[in-house]
C-alpha cells in the first residue's frame, strides 16, 4: 500500500492508497508533537510505500516517524523542509529517493534509517554538507538520468475484496491483467463459485 501525500484534497481509501491530505494551499504540512495525531496513524502498518507529490513544499516533524513497514520513500522536487524525526526510526525503508534540490534537514529526520538514498546527479545542492544528515548507515548513489519510478496505486475497484481476502492480490492481479472484471464495476464475488 502507498500514502500519497499531495497539496490538492483527496480522500482516504484504506485498502489501496491513503491520500491523506494535512496540508494548506501552500503545500506545508503541519508538525506532528505526536505520531499518533497524523491522519494516517491507523494505516500505518499498511504502508509500504510513501510518496511525498511535487506541489509539497515541507514534511511535518514526526510526519512517518516509527513507520516500521515502509520499504521506499518518494520526496517530490518541491520539498525544500523537513522537520525533525519526520522519518526516524523507519527502520525497514531501503530507498530514500529525491526529485529535487537538498532539502532543509537536521541529523533527527531520518535518525536510525539505514537506506540507500538516491538524488539527481550533477545538482549541487546535493553535496557532502547535505548527504551528512543520513549517517553513516545510509549509501548515496545519483542517479544519472530517469529517476526511479514512483510506485503506482493499486486500485481496487470492489466494495467486497478487502485487503483481508483470502486471495486479494490475486483477484486484483486477474482484473489488472484483464483476465476478469468481476461480477459488476463494483462487486467480484470473492465467494462465489467460478466456471
Amino acid at each position: 500500500n502507498i500514502l500519497s501525500i499531495s497539496s490538492s484534497a483527496a480522500a482516504e481509501d484504506g485498502t489501496a492508497v491513503c491520500n491523506a491530505v494535512p496540508l494548506s494551499e501552500q503545500g506545508w504540512m503541519p508538525d506532528y508533537s505526536n505520531i499518533s495525531d497524523t491522519p494516517w496513524y491507523r494505516y500505518r502498518a499498511l504502508i509500504k510505500h510513501i510518496v511525498i507529490q511535487d506541489g509539497v513544499e515541507y514534511i511535518g516533524a514526526n510526519a512517518f516517524n516509527g513507520m516500521q513497514n515502509a520499504k521506499g520513500v518518494y520526496i517530490g522536487a518541491d520539498v525544500s523542509g523537513i522537520g525533525s524525526g519526520s522519518f526516524a526510526s523507519c527502520t525497514n525503508v531501503e530507498t530514500i529517493t529525491f526529485y529535487g534540490d537538498a532539502p532543509a534537514m537536521d541529523d533527527s529526520v531520518f535518525a536510525d534509517t539505514a537506506a540507500v538514498v538516491a538524488y539527481p546527479a550533477d545538482n549541487s545542492t546535493w553535496n557532502d554538507s547535505a548527504l551528512e544528515f543520513f549517517g553513516d548507515q545510509a549509501s548515496y548513489a545519483p542517479y544519472e538520468e530517469e529517476p526511479p519510478e514512483v510506485p503506482e496505486p493499486r486500485y481496487n475497484p470492489f466494495a467486497d475484496v478487502k485487503r483481508s481476502t483470502f486471495a486479494y492480490d490475486s483477484i486484483l492481479w486477474a482484473v489488472e491483467n484483464d483476465i476478469t472484471a468481476g461480477l459488476t464495476a463494483t462487486t467480484f464475488g470473492p465467494n462465489a463459485s467460478c466456471n
